[in-house]
């Protein structure tokens, strides 16, 4: 007996032989366009309060940091407005639209995990919530709450679930 005489019939259909589903790439693509509208949002009232374009509260200090923070904002901003090109795209039904949510959501990611590692690395303030093992717990589980909706948004992205979108 040969070894695809074993196989079971409906065990020889691959992930990339299921058919797209378009309403999960709606809500894919919809729920990019919101996430990365509210961080957009974010951003610039962020950029607005510390230039003091917008009233701020009294006792309250917005800053945008030195040339290095401004560099990984700008660069989050980029990979944010890849989301939302992206999303939109998947909401067209574009192909294309995968590989920007990818792109984008893997970049994010990334920068916030290097935004958090130039804040420990700068601030004496924010170093001391991480002094100890609870707080550093505390922080990183904190951390990951914030990544999730990136996470999952790569992992969506990823090729084998992309394949249904």
């Amino acid at each position: 007996m040969s070894e695809a005489d074993l196989l079971i019939p409906y065990a020889n259909t691959a992930m990339d032989q299921q058919p797209a589903n378009p309403l999960l790439s709606r809500a894919v693509g919809g729920a990019v366009i919101v996430y990365g509208g509210a961080v957009l949002v974010c951003m610039a009232l962020h950029v607005a309060l510390a230039r003091s374009w917008i009233a701020s509260p009294p006792y309250v200090s917005w800053a945008l940091g030195g040339l290095w923070n401004r560099v990984v904002m700008a660069a989050q901003a980029l990979a944010t407005a890849l989301l939302l090109a992206g999303g939109a795209m998947m909401l067209r039904r574009s192909r294309t639209g995968i590989l920007f949510v990818r792109w984008g959501a893997g970049g994010s990611c990334v920068l916030s995990l290097v935004g958090t590692a130039m804040a420990l690395s700068q601030g004496s303030s924010y170093r001391s919530l991480w002094g100890t093992p609870a707080a550093a717990t505390y922080q990183v589980l904190e951390m990951l709450q914030r990544l999730w909706p990136t996470l999952l948004m790569t992992l969506l992205a990823s090729p084998p679930l992309a394949r249904r979108l």
